[in-house]
């Protein structure tokens, strides 16, 4: 799983295993929310441009007013005839300019009113729950729902928690810029939801590279995005907001929540080494729709090592919906497994379920002795690797190359076959595109090589970790 906090729950497995849980309802901590009024209808909403470099992602709707449709860069927007919005293919959604077609100027001037309305709200509050926290600097914080005000900038250089309920209320005043560092992650802990944290910033904000920020950004002046950062929330700039391959994901409506529930079965309850087994998960959701979730799906050995993950990405649920996810495991090895499943919003900052013990799987046969030796030639254990022809190479100690197949699998994933190849000595060789090996960023991930008879006996495997560039 790629964060750490999760939802603890209770579950009841069977052959089917079934677990029902959600993201409860609460009397709401810290202040009352801010009324964003039709500025939340927005993703990005500027008054002087919004620019992109890179392969940008946005999903929800943009606008800028008053500055004409010419500011918004890196786009390449598509305007119809006499329409009120135009499209780009970086948009999962409309774009809206004061020079489109009515009703969308005045639409427009009435959001950029709402924005700088609500900025005042959240600037004017004065029922503090702590002012100047941290000297500026709330790296390593974990900060509990409440309105907190600094006279000086923030500083965020590591990991900063939001803990608390679903709907319980979060505002940072912030009197000069906000500073958040590269690869650092604002974490949303304990159903903390995005759409109801609000940072107030008379100053610059800017998010660093890779960072993840969650929450609604009312910016009183500029708003800029790193390479490769992501937001969850809304950025409301009273100037420009600058993104660099940026995902920008305008949270759900803050009225109810996604609850999931979900049950795990297996396609057959003997199963031996290297042999195939389909692991079938449906997954409800008995809450308020959600879009862009993840469904991830992960094994772990007897040792709680991570065999195998596969996830899901980009799914959408109504209210009532189930959805059913089937996902084939190899074992390599004897031995007791566990399947895991987790739910958690489009950048995985936000964990809605979490299902530590989903299912069990016990594997049988016998695990191959090493009695011939695979040599594997490349890729070597740890090994930096990458691009779209990376060769896989290897042999099987002392056995003519026709007597035996090979095959390479990745993360307890698919057999591959390995043909055989007589460049300078025979071998088997496998040309591998690494340019979608993005599940586990740049990794490790696990390789394992498995050489067998042409009866289909394992005779030998080896197994090694490699990290991936990109």
């Amino acid at each position: 799983m790629k964060i750490f906090n999760k939802v603890s729950v209770a579950v009841l497995l069977s052959s089917f295993a079934i677990a029902s849980f959600g993201i409860t309802t609460a009397i709401a901590a810290g202040p009352a929310g801010i009324n964003l009024g039709t500025a939340g209808d927005y993703a990005i909403l500027s008054k002087t441009g919004i620019s992109t470099t890179g392969t940008t992602k946005v999903v929800g709707d943009m606008g800028v007013s008053p500055i004409a449709a010419s500011a918004i860069t890196g786009f390449s927007l598509t305007l119809p005839s006499a329409s009120a919005f135009s499209t780009s293919a970086l948009v999962t959604g409309n774009v809206y300019a004061p020079d489109y077609a009515s009703p969308t100027p005045i639409n427009l001037t009435t959001a950029i009113g709402d924005m700088q309305t609500a900025y005042t709200d959240g600037a004017g509050r004065s029922d503090y729950t702590a002012t100047e926290l941290g000297a500026g600097n709330i790296g390593g914080l974990t900060i509990v729902p409440g309105l907190y005000k600094w006279g000086t900038g923030v500083l965020v250089p590591t990991n900063v928690t939001l803990s608390g309920g679903a709907n319980d209320v979060w505002i940072f005043q912030i009197a000069q810029n906000l500073n958040v560092s590269s690869d650092v992650q604002i974490i949303l802990a304990g159903g903390a939801q995005a759409s109801n944290v609000y940072w107030i910033v008379a100053g610059q904000t800017t998010v660093g590279t890779s960072a993840i920020f969650n929450g609604n950004i009312l910016d009183e002046t500029a708003i800029v995005f790193n390479t490769g950062s992501t937001l969850n929330g809304r950025a409301l700039a009273q100037t420009a907001v600058i993104l660099d391959a940026t995902a920008v994901t305008k949270p759900s409506s803050t009225t109810g929540n996604p609850s999931f529930a979900t049950s795990q079965g297996a396609s057959t309850s003997t199963v031996t080494v290297a042999q195939a087994i389909n692991i079938n998960s449906i997954v409800t959701n008995n809450g308020s729709s959600v879009g862009s979730i993840i469904v991830d799906v992960e094994v772990y050995n007897s040792s709680n090592q991570k065999v195998f993950q596969k996830f899901y990405e980009l799914q959408n649920f109504e209210q009532g919906q189930t959805q059913t996810y089937n996902t084939s495991f190899i074992p390599s090895a004897v031995g007791s497994y566990t399947v895991k499943i987790g739910i958690f919003n489009y950048n995985w900052s936000q964990n809605y379920l979490w299902v530590d013990n989903a299912l069990g799987i016990q594997v049988g046969g016998s695990t191959p002795t090493i009695g011939r030796q695979i040599d594997i030639w490349w890729p070597t254990q740890g090994a930096n690797i990458g691009g779209s022809h990376m060769p896989f190479k290897g042999l099987l100690r002392d056995t003519d190359v026709n007597d035996y197949d090979m095959h390479w699998q990745v993360d307890g994933g698919q057999l591959v076959n390995i043909p055989t190849n007589y460049t300078d000595y025979p071998h088997k060789q496998f040309d591998v595109d690494l340019t979608n090996w993005t599940w586990r960023g740049t990794g490790p991930y696990h390789l394992n090589f498995i050489a067998k008879d042409r009866s289909g006996n394992v005779l030998s495997q080896q197994s090694i970790d490699v990290t991936v560039w990109h």
